[in-house]
């Protein structure tokens, strides 16, 4: 490392730490409240991309979260609204970092969050102060994450494989590479676990046009929805929804309502689904 790196890296790690979320939304009003709730205190701003389409083209209709935003913002003012056509999620990512970068300068960490992404103020607390470490200032840091799946009180068994990117520190270095990744900085595993209610939805129809989506990288299961989804209970096996992946996701750990997040139990209840 030459001497301005140095140089660079000491000033990076002495600078106020300032995370601003980056939220996309199309369908999410079923969690978004609270996703927010939970991370708002601890973030400097919250940067919230709505796309006016679905990716793929598809005529459905996009969940009204802008009374949820406006709501959330007359208290702590720390709320940036983008509706636009981004093109496609690709260069909406892009286009946000490159807005972060030229709008928010004194911005050091972005935190990658979805709108069904909960975070217990303990675990959030813990991955912020992983910003401020010696040893984890300049990484992209990925969490641990719960997936549920139909129910709050089903969830995969053992913990997911899969742990998504949540900090990356904004250097002129770090470019995203692909979806939620990025090269330049070296990542690491942290010790702060999110809950991810992607497959719990109010109205499981919603759930079923999701994988009509045809948007993604991978190819889904055959049959995902209507073969493991609709049957599903808690002796479940090898769901997983990516075809050639199933036994990722072996079984299902039930859950208490005492191990959930505060606020997840009396959403999911409001929705009167049968439980």
């Amino acid at each position: 490392m030459s001497l301005k790196s140095k140089f660079d890296s000491l000033k990076f790690l002495l600078k106020k730490k300032r995370i601003i979320v980056m939220c996309r939304v199309f369908y999410g009003n079923e969690w978004l409240e609270l996703v927010l709730r939970n991370v708002e205190p601890y973030v400097y701003k919250v940067l919230i991309l709505k796309s006016n389409k679905t990716w793929n083209e598809a005529d459905y209709v996009a969940d009204d979260v802008k009374p949820i935003i406006d709501g959330l913002n007359s208290r702590s003012g720390k709320y940036v609204y983008i509706e636009r056509d981004w093109g496609n999620q690709w260069q909406q990512q892009d286009a946000a970092w490159n807005l972060i970068k030229k709008e928010y300068p004194e911005a050091t960490h972005l935190l990658f969050l979805d709108s069904d992404e909960v975070y217990e103020p303990t675990e959030i607390k813990k991955l912020i102060k992983y910003c401020s470490n010696i040893r984890y200032f300049n990484r992209v840091l990925r969490v641990n994450m719960y997936t549920y799946i139909k129910k709050i009180y089903y969830r995969v068994y053992p913990l997911e494989v899969y742990k998504p990117i949540a900090i990356i520190p904004i250097l002129d270095y770090v470019h995203f590479s692909t979806i939620r990744d990025v090269v330049g900085a070296p990542k690491c595993v942290v010790n702060v676990y999110m809950h991810h209610f992607s497959l719990v939805m109010k109205d499981d129809k919603r759930l079923q046009m999701k994988f009509r989506k045809g948007v993604d990288d991978y190819e889904d299961a055959d049959n995902w929805y209507e073969r493991v989804y609709v049957p599903f209970n808690e002796s479940s096996k090898n769901f997983h929804t990516l075809k050639g992946h199933e036994s990722q996701w072996a079984s299902v750990e039930v859950v208490k309502s005492e191990n959930l997040p505060i606020g997840v139990e009396n959403i999911y209840l409001s929705w009167n689904k049968d439980n």
